[in-house]
């Protein structure tokens, strides 16, 4: 692998596998000329208790300034060793270069401000795309930083509009294709009588119980009586059990 100089900001770690706790220190090599390199730190720092140790390429005391090949051995207390290659500097380090050359320099958003067709055969873009033929420049002579700078943004052109819509503290359906519709269903809804209505569901879901030959429906508290009815038997007689007919008490 080849990686950027830590002149350019980077630095990278060379790896180690030996046992946890081992003292292990690096020695580097450049392959070119086989000489030793001169390093701040040759020691290696343990990656928790992995038994892989790190060293980073940040303690070369002088830097390459060009590609330059390096093999590195880490020894550790025991005499066991392990190795590596690394490859720093060179193209990775020149990319910046390369991409200021295609345009001097402050014209590089320039390359986009251009006609679509100029780009491409008008049989290569449909209709939709050829009405964004024309530079993005030719939009507005407004920048982003100049729409930004206006602190206060209203609907001008709307008039009174948005006013008189929040000055309304009444708003009703006046008008419309379902008017009739509407007040049909209101004709029906203004003859339910709504009493009877709940007098009917405490009947469905209230508790009710059978004492002393009556049936007995409670209200909504469960104690107080609500309806309660007389309960007979086929002859007309008070009973509990069986009971043929209930009559309002």
């Amino acid at each position: 692998m080849r990686y950027q100089t830590n002149a350019k900001g980077e630095s990278t770690y060379l790896l180690g596998n030996f046992n946890t706790g081992e003292t292990v220190t690096i020695t580097l090599y450049n392959l070119a000329t086989g000489s030793s390199i001169t390093l701040t730190s040759n020691s290696c720092s343990e990656i928790g208790t992995t038994g892989l140790f790190r060293w980073s390429t940040s303690n070369i005391t002088t830097q390459p300034t060009s590609r330059t090949e390096y093999t590195y051995i880490m020894t550790d207390s025991a005499g066991f060793v392990d190795f590596g290659k690394i490859v720093l500097g060179g193209y990775v380090d020149n990319v910046d270069g390369v991409i200021s050359s295609l345009a001097p320099s402050g014209e590089y958003d320039a390359q986009l401000d251009a006609t679509i067709s100029s780009r491409a055969p008008a049989s290569e873009y449909d209709t939709e795309i050829a009405r964004l033929d024309t530079t993005v420049s030719s939009r507005s002579s407004h920048s982003p930083s100049d729409v930004w700078a206006v602190t206060t943004r209203t609907l001008s052109s709307f008039g009174t509009l948005v006013a008189d819509i929040w000055a309304n503290v009444a708003r009703t359906l006046t008008a419309g294709t379902k008017d009739a519709e509407i007040d049909a269903i209101k004709a029906k809804t203004d003859t339910i009588n709504w009493p009877e209505v709940v007098a009917l569901l405490k009947i469905e879901t209230n508790r009710w119980k059978i004492v002393s030959n009556q049936f007995i429906i409670y209200d909504d508290d469960k104690v107080t009586p609500l309806y309660t009815f007389d309960l007979k038997d086929n002859l007309g007689q008070a009973t509990e059990d069986s009971p043929k007919e209930r009559t309002p008490a």
